[in-house]
């Protein structure tokens, strides 16, 4: 371990006169010294104790120590690290398969959708998608009807919304559609008609409890909605 240190120690007085090791570089550092001052076939360092048993009083003792408390820590740290780690790894798989589901190429807008969801959620949009578009001869097909079928449930969430948002923000039914009557609905109108659904949640996101039947309206919406932007995605692919 001396001879170890030395080298370690010596290598700032060479040039470049920096402290830096790769690992490969320790790791051949470790095998000269280790041949130089250990016995092949011999155990490098004595185990006499490694299997003595530490009377609980000294455990709880040791335990109470700071640099101990320090390393549990750490470790804790760690583990909360690397489930925050698995999590995110986990949302970025689902959003690859909704995006190698629906979109050949992922922009912000079709972002939209799943922003704020986590895996269940995801796992729910793309399932009630494909269970929609079934429906349909095919995603294009789907889109049309929307465009002339759709104000009945853009009112009847917009209504919910306006009814639970009382003691929200200001705003009417006017703020998510300009005309009285809904004749048809574009991509355009969807996109922001559901922009406007995303803002108004963030601005009462803790201060009101959203009710089931909202919730039921805004997912119809929410699922036609992604399906136009599927349908937007391949007409221009």
């Amino acid at each position: 371990i001396g001879a170890l240190l030395g080298r370690i120690l010596k290598k700032i007085t060479d040039p470049p006169h920096k402290w830096e090791f790769t690992k490969k570089e320790f790791d051949e550092i470790c095998q000269v010294e280790a041949a130089a001052y250990g016995t092949k076939g011999n155990i490098p360092l004595p185990n006499d104790f490694a299997k003595s048993a530490m009377p609980n009083n000294e455990t709880s003792a040791l335990e109470r120590k700071w640099f101990v408390q320090a390393i549990k820590e750490i470790e804790d740290l760690y583990e909360e690290t690397m489930y925050v780690v698995s999590y995110v790894n986990g949302m970025t798989k689902e959003i690859l398969k909704f995006r190698k589901t629906f979109y050949k190429e992922f922009k912000l807008t079709s972002f939209l959708p799943i922003n704020g969801k986590n895996t269940a959620q995801i796992e729910d949009l793309i399932a009630r998608v494909d269970e929609e578009i079934e429906k349909f001869k095919d995603v294009n097909e789907a889109y049309d009807y929307y465009v002339y079928n759709s104000s009945n449930e853009i009112y009847k969430a917009i209504e919910e919304l306006l009814v639970i948002n009382k003691k929200g923000i200001k705003l009417n039914y006017h703020y998510f559609i300009e005309s009285d009557a809904i004749l048809y609905f574009t991509y355009n109108d969807w996109l922001d008609l559901m922009t406007k659904f995303k803002f108004v949640f963030e601005k009462i996101k803790g201060k009101i409890d959203i009710p089931e039947k909202f919730e039921r309206e805004y997912r119809v919406l929410e699922t036609r909605f992604a399906i136009c932007l599927i349908a937007k995605e391949k007409n221009n692919g």
